[in-house]
Parts: structure tokens; C-alpha cells; sequence
């Protein structure tokens, strides 16, 4: 199996390659899986490679894969929460999972920005009260996970904002989620 060289797949036609992998992972559930396993596996050999050819290419393909970090984020972000509201657990695992693969090969700045985006998310539906909390359950649901799976990845210096966000919610009560969620957002804080 020979790597891809990323920089030169992803420059073609202003990343038409990569553009067209987030977009068949929104529009086509039953290519949804491949292409995320297909994504994670770029992400995986950038990060790390197993072969000597893999190596040799693995910086440049990091690079080239978080030239969109941000962007690429942000669509997989949507996607997962969408697919977290619609309760189609099984498909949003797979988009969570390349979330964070494809985080692990990010600026910091583009880490930092999804979980901030989405523990901004998760506050503004905690303080809507119970009732309207559990209007948007699976969505604090996904918001937890996601949270949680991007702790280890940002930045030492948001550990404070990390605590100073989720220390209130645990100590207060989180308005509807039960409580292996509330397990969830304990082993991050």
C-alpha cells in the first residue's frame, strides 16, 4: 500500500479531493463509513506511520490535511450533531471518531475553535432550562462526547477554561442529562 501524497492530491482544483470526501460524508449515508475509515486511515499515516514511505511523507500530508483543518472541522462538527438530533447514534460514532483522528492532525487554533464552538453550544442549551433541554437531548448528548474526546487534544492553557466550563455544570446539576453523561463530563474535569 503506497501513501498518498497529500500536498498534491489536495492542491488539485482548490481541494476538490478533500471537499468531496466531507461532502459525501454529509449527503451519503451508505458511503458515510468507508469514507470516514478512509479519511481516519490519511489522518492515522500523517500522524503515525507504520512504513518508511509513510515516514517520508507524513509531514507533508499533515500539513496538508490541516491547511483545512478548520473548515473540515466545523462541516464534520455539523455533521455529527445532525446525525446526534436525527438519534442515528451508530453513523454519528463513526463522524465522531474522525473528528478527533482528524483533530489529532490540527493547528491548535482549529482544535481549540471546535471545542470552544461546541462547549458554547452545549452551555447555551444547559441554560435554557430542563424543559427545553430535553428538546435538544441527543444534541447535549453528542455535545458531552465530543467535549470529552477533545480534552487530551486542546491546548494546556484551556485546561482552565476546560474546568472553569464543566465545574459549574457538575456541581450545579446538568439540566437533562442522565447520568453517564454526567460520568462523561466527570472523567474530563
Amino acid at each position: 500500500k503506497e501513501p498518498l501524497d497529500l500536498p498534491v492530491a489536495f492542491s488539485e482544483k482548490q481541494g476538490l479531493l478533500i471537499r468531496s470526501m466531507v461532502g459525501v460524508i454529509q449527503t451519503k449515508p451508505n458511503l458515510r463509513q468507508v469514507v470516514c475509515e478512509a479519511l481516519g486511515n490519511l489522518c492515522e499515516e500523517a500522524n503515525y506511520p507504520k512504513t518508511v514511505i509513510q515516514s517520508k511523507t507524513a509531514n507533508g500530508n499533515k500539513k496538508a490535511l490541516s491547511n483545512f483543518g478548520r473548515k473540515v472541522l466545523k462541516e464534520l462538527l455539523d455533521t455529527y450533531l445532525k446525525l446526534q438530533i436525527e438519534g442515528n447514534k451508530n453513523e454519528a460514532n463513526h463522524v465522531l471518531k474522525l473528528i478527533v483522528q482528524y483533530a489529532e492532525v490540527c493547528e491548535s487554533e482549529a482544535v481549540s475553535f471546535t471545542f470552544t464552538t461546541s462547549v458554547k453550544r452545549l452551555l447555551e442549551l444547559n441554560n435554557q432550562g430542563k424543559e427545553k433541554c430535553f428538546g435538544h437531548y441527543n444534541e447535549m448528548l453528542g455535545l458531552v462526547e465530543l467535549a470529552a474526546a477533545f480534552v487530551p487534544l486542546v491546548h494546556v492553557t484551556m485546561l482552565d477554561q476546560v474546568l472553569g466550563i464543566f465545574s459549574p455544570m457538575l456541581i450545579n446539576g446538568i439540566s437533562s442529562l442522565p447520568k453517564s453523561s454526567l460520568h462523561t463530563i466527570q472523567k474530563i474535569s
